[in-house]
């Protein structure tokens, strides 16, 4: 019977294992869809990475370039995904803050999700977040306070628009402009 186990166990293994080198392989084919001349095909590669969330980090890179797509819905399945990557996002910081000047407020939502999952890396985006916790929308308010937090204490010239944030209607972003401000003091 232990015997069995042991071949249970193997082909357990062995088919994930060739479900990592299949996911690998499909993030590569995604990258390379990623490049077409056509919306529609960017789109879907977009949209099938970001539900690989953090198996699909290779893609980072091309990610980053699609937030400057000429597709408004590219960019926002690229900010979607960027946002699913969690801290693998860090190196497109620069990229994420530049994408949150122009964009829309349903991409704006995931840029600034995406920023609140990476630390210090966001400060690029560091004046773009203390103007994001004057925006209209409380989930703006909410994860710009959120990367804040993140940053620590790099994120010190936040701290008065992070103290207006603490009278916030919106209790998870008083909530939120609290704890971000106790970690960066």
């Amino acid at each position: 019977m232990q015997n069995f186990r042991i071949n249970s166990t193997s082909l357990l293994l062995t088919a994930w294992l060739l479900s990592l080198s299949g996911c690998q392989s499909n993030v590569a084919q995604l990258i390379e869809q990623l490049r077409s001349t056509e919306a529609d095909e960017r789109r879907e590669a977009a949209r099938s990475l970001e539900e690989l969330g953090e198996s699909a980090a290779d893609a980072l890179p091309q990610l980053a370039m699609a937030l400057r797509d000429t597709d408004s819905k590219v960019r926002y399945r690229a900010a979607k995904a960027i946002s699913k990557l969690e801290e693998a996002a860090a190196p497109a910081a620069p990229d994420i803050a530049a994408a949150l000047q122009s964009a829309d407020d349903e991409t704006k939502y995931y840029l600034l999700k995406a920023l609140g999952n990476i630390d210090s890396a966001g400060e690029p985006a560091l004046p773009l977040l203390s103007a994001a916790l004057q925006s209209p929308n409380a989930d703006h308010r909410y994860y710009a306070a959120k990367a804040l937090s993140r940053m620590g204490a790099v994120a010190k010239p936040a701290v008065p628009a992070l103290e207006k944030a603490k009278q916030d209607p919106e209790e998870k972003v008083r909530k939120m402009a609290t704890e971000a401000l106790e970690t960066i003091r």
